[in-house]
């Protein structure tokens, strides 16, 4: 055991010093704010753009600067090639926007916004990505874990669905480099005392887009949070009030542009497409203030913005191959963190493996990989020696499978080629529909449990509850809630896992084991939220939602280590699977998924 300890000693720590050495010491003395002049840039979309001073500095800094090899969408370049943009390419962008938008709102209001006012919220447009990770938004189904370790460093975030403003506000609070720096900004060019006096809580508080307060001293004064929400919603959007919302309005654009995603659509869709954009980008269209410390969006330009990004969000965003490469990317990194805090717990306190965590999550696409492999590769190795409880089986089986999951990741482009034409049948036992596919040269099969089937699990769980419609619907609205932010804990997915394991090693007996890896699609339960709190108030309300709005995004995949030939043992593997997700869901049903209500808040 003191082997084990001391090999993974070196890695916890190793990833403690990058944190601090790259992101983390303060560079007052080497990159001095008085000799920062104004610059220029070329940013894709609007041509030449002057830099001014403040942002010039911020990305100067190692901590924002890491945005250059940050994809703003991840692996989708994998099926859409042209999607290597940068989220700083995203953030300049937004941030550019800013001055443009805030001579429109003099024109159409009577606020009086001055030169404080545009400073704060160009930083805050800069920064708002800050913190997101180099695998995405397939890391938003961890938030809630990273959240729950943040409120040990008194860090409270009331809504928290986005792993990269967690981050984000974590490093606008507890970075030296980036405390220190807005610092130097603050005291060159801020002179209302009332921002200079909480400078970087006010940026966190626009990021984060949370309507109540995060901090104390921004509550005590309501002139000063009504300005806030009124910045906020130029950069962004509070839920149920709208926003001008400048990252939208950039990212919608952007992405076209590099993706040329508009291949996709039809005819119609492409024109209307089109004329979107250079409405967009010519600030085409009207703001107006709401309840004195809002804006929006005039809602003529806002309907169709809403439209267009319905009819690609799916396909591009959220469709199987999508689903199927996020799923990876998010066992990967929760295997990964589960491995630094849960063996960290023996090295160091919460705020040490934070860092540590922070600085993973940091880390460059191949940093990561690279430092995912070592981590999960070494507890493999000395897991069984470790500490861990009662928990330990369970925890090493998930992580010795989770080792296998890099055969998939490294053959990613090949493996969806598969996903676009797989086979259907139905399991007349339970009258439910599920999809397969065998890959044959890799020996190795894909299992898709889809949303309608989704419906089917539902039905046999409320028949089995005394609860009223009501109560059901509410802790199905917790569940889907909950698996948003932290789809593998809300789910214990290792648990559900080695369950799925065990009877079919019991069912099937085979000469070679046929292994089963679990991999829980974060979308399909983030879309089923974005319904669920929207517009669904009946059971059959959602059960036409699961079969007609989510019909491309399944509800799992599970990956076998063989091929799967004959019918028989493919109809034996789906009720295993039916079965065990039925008893394991039930069982968090029952025990009141409305309980975990305060986990994260």
């Amino acid at each position: 055991m003191i082997r084990a300890i001391d090999t993974f000693r070196e890695i916890f720590y190793d990833l403690v010093g990058q944190y601090e050495y790259q992101y983390n010491r303060d560079l007052s003395k080497e990159i001095t704010y008085d000799v920062i002049k104004d610059g220029s840039i070329v940013i894709p979309l609007y041509g030449r753009c002057r830099l001014p001073k403040h942002l010039n500095f911020l990305t100067l800094l190692p901590i924002v600067n890491r945005l250059r090899e940050i994809k703003q969408l991840a692996y989708t370049h994998i099926f859409l090639v042209g999607a290597t943009h940068s989220r700083l390419e995203h953030s300049l962008g937004v941030a550019h926007r800013v001055k443009g938008i805030f001579s429109k709102i003099k024109e159409s209001t009577n606020l009086d916004l001055d030169n404080d006012d545009l400073i704060i919220t160009q930083i805050a447009a800069l920064l708002h990505d800050l913190g997101h990770p180099a695998w995405g938004h397939a890391l938003d189904g961890i938030t809630g874990y990273i959240v729950d370790l943040l409120k040990d460093v008194g860090m409270y975030l009331f809504h928290p669905e986005k792993l990269d403003i967690a981050v984000t506000t974590y490093l606008l609070l507890h970075n030296e480099q980036l405390t220190n720096g807005l610092s130097r900004i603050c005291q060159k060019e801020i002179t209302n005392s009332k921002y200079t006096r909480n400078f970087k809580e006010i940026i966190a508080q626009i990021i984060a887009e949370e309507e109540y307060p995060l901090f104390d001293n921004l509550a005590e004064e309501n002139s000063l949070i009504e300005r806030i929400h009124l910045l906020t919603t130029i950069i962004g959007a509070y839920k149920g009030r709208g926003g001008i919302n400048l990252d939208r309005l950039d990212w919608m654009i952007r992405d076209y542009h590099h993706t040329q995603y508009h291949e996709e659509l039809s005819k119609n869709i492409k024109e209307e497409f089109e004329k979107f954009m250079r409405d967009d980008i010519s600030n085409s269209f009207n703001v107006r203030l709401v309840s004195k410390e809002y804006l929006d969006l005039d809602d003529s330009f806002k309907n169709k913005m809403e439209n267009l990004r319905n009819e690609v969000y799916q396909r591009i965003y959220e469709g199987i191959e999508r689903s199927f490469v996020d799923s990876i990317l998010t066992r990967l990194a929760y295997s990964v963190i589960s491995c630094i805090d849960t063996i960290g717990e023996s090295l160091a306190g919460t705020t040490i493996r934070l860092r540590a965590i922070m600085s993973y999550l940091l880390m460059r696409d191949h940093e990561m990989i690279e430092i995912s492999r070592k981590i999960l590769h070494h507890t493999r190795e000395y897991g069984h020696l470790l500490p861990l409880g009662e928990r330990r089986d369970i925890f090493i089986s998930f992580i010795n499978k989770t080792v296998k999951v890099f055969s998939l990741f490294d053959r990613i482009p090949y493996l969806i080629q598969f996903l676009r034409d797989m086979d259907k049948f139905r399991l007349s036992l339970y009258e439910v529909n599920f999809k397969y596919v065998n890959i044959e040269p890799l020996n190795s099969a894909i299992f898709v449990f889809p949303p309608e089937t989704a419906t089917r699990l539902l039905q046999k769980i409320f028949e089995a509850t005394t609860s009223n419609d009501t109560r059901s619907l509410a802790d199905i609205k917790n569940l889907a809630y909950f698996c948003c932010i932290d789809v593998f804990k809300t789910l214990e997915a290792p648990r559900l896992e080695y369950n799925i394991q065990s009877e079919i090693d019991k069912k099937l007996e085979e000469m070679e084991r046929i292994e089963s890896l679990l991999l829980p699609n974060y979308y399909f339960f983030k879309r089923l939220n974005r319904y669920l709190k929207d517009n669904v108030k009946s059971r059959e309300e959602l059960f036409d939602v699961l079969e007609k709005k989510l019909t491309e995004t399944p509800l799992l995949f599970i990956v076998f280590n063989k091929t799967i030939e004959s019918r028989e043992k493919w109809e034996t593997i789906a009720r295993i699977v039916f079965e065990a997700i039925f008893t394991h869901i039930q069982s968090l049903y029952h025990v009141g998924t409305h309980e975990r209500s305060n986990q994260y808040l």
